[in-house]
């Protein structure tokens, strides 16, 4: 990749990006929702341990206890896989695409810095574009909008599919399948007319390209599908009956909680929970049930346990790479500040 220092616009905008994400009013939300979160976690904690039976865990044997690492690895690794499927919509004709290794490592160092507070992943992904890949805030936007746009088709196709009573494996990928295709292409049909309007034209522009979206969308499907996987090995571990369409409508669920303003701790583990209880039918009249709890802490300690490997890694990696592209501008006549 081209080693040209970042220009002064570059950093006017990370310097911008730092300002928003340190600003006293966004601190202290994110602050408010971080502790939220460890209670939550704590909550989800107390409630499994009080009542859940953990010898399950401990014979559970490796194969399965594999399986949620390795699928944890997986989805990862897919996550990082859709950023740069999606990411030529949102590149001019003279830049060059990231590579394919450079987006797994920044999306593994941002994984880890989710479990933060004050949205630390995004302010990472954001700091690399500007500086070591030269791309402008507009473009990061309008990155960040197909990835979010590939989620969503496949989301709705997963509550077409539970409206729709479908259990069975097979046609329940075929539902994720087409539905995805088909809720893409109604989204992309909103986003043509959106073009035009000022602000949000880029953004809508980098969605209504075709084939870069309909690529990332199918990985969100596979990265659903194998959440699902694991969800209901989970499950199967603490002895919760959840076929894999409750599993899907379980993993949905504490996806989408986790995607909410306040970060990712503690929400995804309690939306995955109550969701758990809601499928299982149990009520709630005796406040959280411990298997459900346990199941969502189970699901969770794979994410963990890949992000803490690899994250920490691709941490150090990461900030080596911005501080250097960094100390390069600052070195580059024209560039100092």
């Amino acid at each position: 990749m081209d080693t040209k220092p970042p220009d002064r616009t570059a950093e006017d905008e990370l310097a911008q990006a730092r300002r928003k994400t340190f600003s006293p009013g966004r601190m202290a939300l994110q602050i408010a929702g971080f502790v939220g979160g460890v209670l939550l976690v704590a909550w989800c904690v107390r409630t499994a341990m009080q009542g859940a039976d953990w010898s399950k865990l401990s014979g559970a044997g490796t194969g399965k206890l594999a399986a949620l690492f390795g699928l944890s690895v997986l989805s990862t690794a897919l996550n990082g896989w859709a950023f740069y499927v999606a990411c030529p919509s949102v590149l001019r004709p003279d830049q060059a695409r990231p590579g394919f290794l450079s987006l797994q490592g920044v999306n593994a160092a941002a994984t880890l810095g989710n479990f933060a507070p004050l949205r630390l992943g995004m302010l990472e992904r954001i700091a690399y574009h500007l500086r070591v890949d030269r791309m402008r805030a507009m473009q990061i936007a309008a990155w960040f909008a197909v990835l979010l746009a590939s989620v969503l088709g496949p989301t709705a196709a997963a509550g077409v599919a539970l409206v729709a009573g479908v259990t069975s494996l097979g046609p329940l990928i075929l539902v994720m399948v087409i539905g995805s295709a088909v809720f893409t292409l109604m989204g992309q049909a909103v986003c043509i007319p959106l073009q035009r309007i000022r602000g949000i034209g880029p953004l809508a522009a980098a969605v209504a390209k075709g084939p870069t979206l309909y690529a990332a969308t199918a990985i969100r499907v596979v990265d659903m599908l194998g959440i699902a996987a694991r969800t209901f090995i989970a499950a199967d571990i603490v002895g919760i009956a959840l076929d894999f369409k409750g599993a899907l409508v379980v993993s949905t669920a504490g996806g989408l909680a986790s995607l909410g303003p306040l970060g990712r701790v503690g929400f995804r583990e309690a939306g995955m929970a109550l969701s758990a209880q809601v499928i299982a039918g149990t009520g709630f009249e005796g406040g959280l049930d411990a298997a459900s709890a346990q199941l969502a802490l189970v699901d969770s300690l794979g994410e963990v346990a890949v992000a803490a490997t690899f994250g920490a890694v691709a941490t150090l990696w990461l900030i080596m790479r911005v501080l250097r592209a960094g100390g390069q501008s600052r070195a580059t006549p024209g560039h100092g500040g």
